[in-house]
């Protein structure tokens, strides 16, 4: 082959310099495209949170307090604009309002927005940011609506006002107590929300509703309340509110909620603001439990009536002290500006805005199984008239918020001993139940004290429960638990968590008051609890330093002092149950009974129609054995099942055409399940055609 005769092509170098420069227009093109890609999400994502940010702004405007703070609601320049931060974005938020009167069936606008109490407002928000062509608008109307006026009277409008129809809680976490004329008073299973959980500046809502309600399962009254614990800074020279609180009115012989207004009810006394360098996601209630958490002189006590009398914890007059506690143990006195101490708060909602309230004070607790106010159980009857007679001798001793006018014996039969006793290795839940009152400071009857016009309804017959400020609470999820003897049983203690489903998961989120069996023997197991507002919201923070606990959960992390200063509690109450091990490990049981013949017409069998024992057997779901003893007539044999598990069953099945029924059930069939619970002995009737 001629290799000087075959040509070799490649590419020129001018070949090689068109196609770069082809290939470098179109690389710049495509990052020119991307280039705008990017910068149009990211103008989407500060476009959407911008209009989200409008739409929170909008919604802040309309939670006013009062009509005071809605006159405050004004024009806000573009030149005044202020700079918020939020998704990560700033933006500039200004606003426009124009402020209208209704006349004769039209509209006016008021040339100042503030200036007078107008009856609504335009309000157009304003947020833009940096590359914004032109900022978010987001306009709407803001009514004068008067968050502070009281419900509407019984007669209003030629009608009552609407009640709802009341869905009653389930036994044993909700019990219902029967305060006469056909009502009844309930409190929803406490739900509590912990903020910045595990951190230490943690704090913890708790809410729910106490309803009354008639025969018809319509409501006559709902009381909702939150309880908070916070982390605030004092301020010695200040401004607050007083306390609301219940009151009874005996012109209308019903319960009435007494609160002030900002514009009128703020009076001169030492103060408090959120520490949020301690805690930044505390509440946005604590602005008003640290602000108005203080008594203004020594006649207004309304938070320090669950103090120990010691002038070494308490000054005798004027505001309570304060307290700041790292550790639990160790406390220091906040009386300077600006010092730290922790604060818990009772709300309650009073035409539809929560209200500081005088504080909880729980009168007596009470430890009881769950199987024990069982709906039908005897301990839930019980439970529900000891509640009833507790509140009575507090009436007749005129006193509402003294236990020691109350001379009463707890419920019996709350000891797991027994039949009730508990296997090693099994667990059972239980309840510690608490019973707060409030004190009832005056009457609209100036002759007579709201609690002697109670005690009059009282001696006359009449309907004087419902009229008295009491509240039944599943302290179960809140209270302090301990064992006597962790060596024989134990008590789940565990750090209060956020409960989002109570219908679905209340027990399983967190556990308290859940007993384990560990060994044979007997203990006690003992539910702890503060008498006012820490005691609800069951605020714990682990302490294993604590030598007092050995569980390292403390009880002092609220400014509470828990002790007189000798080392006795005298601001809890306890209550304890005695508790019995047993040796039957695996939780087995045994149950047996007689078979006895009848015939379809309820006489008894004989002759050729006598059912073939042979053709009846008894079996069980799980392991060990059922045994058929007898012979000659079907009235003498006995049936045994042993070894069953405490959730199984036994099974009694025939191959003839026999059916089968228990002796106090109506269940005829051919199969007959017997729950491994049946209470022994128990006959199983053959019914023969």
């Amino acid at each position: 082959m001629n290799f000087k005769d075959k040509k070799v092509r490649g590419f020129t170098l001018i070949e090689v310099l068109i196609s770069l420069v082809v290939a470098v227009v179109g690389i710049v093109a495509v990052l020119q495209l991307q280039g705008v890609f990017l910068g149009v999400s990211s103008e989407s994502q500060k476009r959407a949170a911008a209009t989200a940010l409008a739409e929170r702004e909008i919604e802040a405007l309309r939670n006013f307090k009062d009509l005071e703070d809605y006159k405050l609601i004004g024009v806000v320049p573009a030149a005044s604009a202020s700079t918020v931060s939020y998704e990560n974005f700033d933006f500039s938020v200004w606003r426009d309002v124009t402020a209208y009167n209704v006349v004769s069936g039209g509209v006016s606008a008021v040339s100042d927005a503030t200036a007078s109490l107008s009856d609504y407002k335009e309000v157009i928000l304003f947020v833009s940011w940096d590359t914004a062509d032109k900022p978010i608008e987001l306009a709407s109307i803001i009514g004068a609506v008067n968050p502070g006026v009281p419900a509407l009277p019984d007669t209003a409008y030629g009608g009552s006002i609407p009640r709802r129809i009341h869905n009653p809680g389930l036994a044993p976490d909700v019990i219902s107590v029967d305060v006469g004329d056909g009502k009844k008073k309930e409190t929803s299973k406490p739900l509590p929300t912990v903020y910045q959980q595990g951190q230490t500046g943690d704090s913890t809502v708790v809410t729910f509703e106490v309803v009354t309600y008639d025969s018809d399962l319509k409501t006559e009254r709902i009381d909702d309340f939150l309880t908070v614990s916070c982390v605030c800074k004092l301020v010695t020279n200040g401004s607050g509110l007083p306390p609301a609180e219940v009151v009874y009115n005996s012109s209308s012989q019903k319960l009435e909620d007494d609160y002030p207004l900002p514009q009128s009810g703020l009076v001169s006394k030492a103060s408090g603001i959120v520490d949020t360098d301690y805690d930044s996601s505390q509440p946005n209630i604590c602005i008003d439990c640290c602000r108005d958490h203080h008594d203004s002189s020594s006649v207004d006590t309304k938070y320090r009536w669950y103090w120990p009398d010691n002038a070494t914890y308490f000054n005798g007059s004027g505001d309570h002290k304060h307290y700041w506690s790292e550790d639990g143990v160790s406390f220091a006195l906040a009386s300077t500006n600006n010092a730290r101490y922790r604060e818990v708060c009772r709300f309650k909602r009073m035409d539809g805005i929560y209200r500081l309230m005088k504080d909880w004070k729980l009168m007596d607790l009470t430890v009881m199984p769950s199987s024990y106010l069982a709906s039908g159980a005897l301990g839930n009857a019980a439970y529900s008239q000891y509640v009833v007679d507790y509140v009575e001798q507090l009436v007749d001793a005129g006193n509402l918020t003294d236990a020691s006018a109350v001379s009463l014996a707890k419920p019996s039969g709350r000891d797991l001993t027994g039949t009730a006793s508990v296997a090693v290795g099994s667990s059972t839940q239980v309840q510690a139940r608490g019973i707060f009152v409030d004190d009832l400071p005056w009457s609209s009857d100036t002759t007579l004290s709201a609690l002697s016009f109670i005690q009059s309804l009282k001696t006359a017959s009449a309907a004087w429960l419902d009229k008295v400020p009491f509240y039944e609470i599943n302290l179960a999820l809140l209270s302090n638990w301990h064992p006597s003897d962790a060596t024989i049983a134990t008590v789940e203690n565990d750090p209060v968590t956020t409960i989002t489903n109570p219908n679905l998961n209340y027990y399983g989120v967190y556990f308290r008051g859940l007993t384990t069996g560990v060994s044979m023997g007997v203990t006690s197991i003992e539910a702890e609890s503060l008498i006012t507002n820490t005691g609800v919201v069951g605020h714990r923070r682990a302490d294993v330093s604590n030598p007092i606990d050995p569980n390292g959960v403390s009880m002092a992390t609220d400014p509470i002092f828990e002790t007189d200063g000798a080392g006795n509690y005298t601001n809890t109450l306890s209550d304890s149950i005695q508790v019995e091990v047993t040796d039957n490990v695996s939780g087995l049981t045994n149950i047996s009974g007689t078979f006895a013949c009848i015939r379809a017409d309820n006489s008894a069998c004989g002759g050729s129609n006598k059912a073939n024992l042979s053709l009846v057997f008894i079996s069980k779901n799980t392991g060990g054995n059922c045994t058929i003893t007898g012979s000659g007539n079907i009235d003498n044999f006995t049936w045994e099942c042993n070894d069953i598990s405490e959730a199984g069953y036994a099974t009694v099945f025939s191959t003839a055409s026999y059916e089968f029924s228990l002796s106090e059930a109506s269940l005829a069939t051919s199969s007959v399940q017997i729950p491994a619970t049946t209470t022994p002995p128990i006959s199983i009737l053959i019914v023969v055609p």
